[in-house]
């Protein structure tokens, strides 16, 4: 961790991705070639579960905000 980041930061920065995975692999047990619905993927835990969603080959819709059609357009989903 840098030494100029407090742990409150770390932490925030961290949380998203364990939820995201713990989302995909655990709670929902994604497998490939499924079909998943990610609604909010505009938000950070969004984003990542779209990236792990793809990384096993799943097919996703987004159902997100028309502010994030450009950031979500270039994780090849939409």
């Amino acid at each position: 961790m840098p030494t100029n980041l407090d742990p409150v930061t770390a932490v925030s920065l961290v949380t998203p991705g364990i939820v995201a995975y713990k989302t995909v692999r655990y709670f929902a047990d994604v497998q490939a070639d499924q079909t998943v619905i990610v609604k909010g993927t505009g938000s950070p835990v969004g984003l990542l579960i779209i990236q792990l969603a793809k990384r096993l080959y799943v097919h996703v819709i987004e159902i997100a905000s028309d502010r994030y059609a450009n950031l979500i357009a270039t994780l090849g989903v939409g």
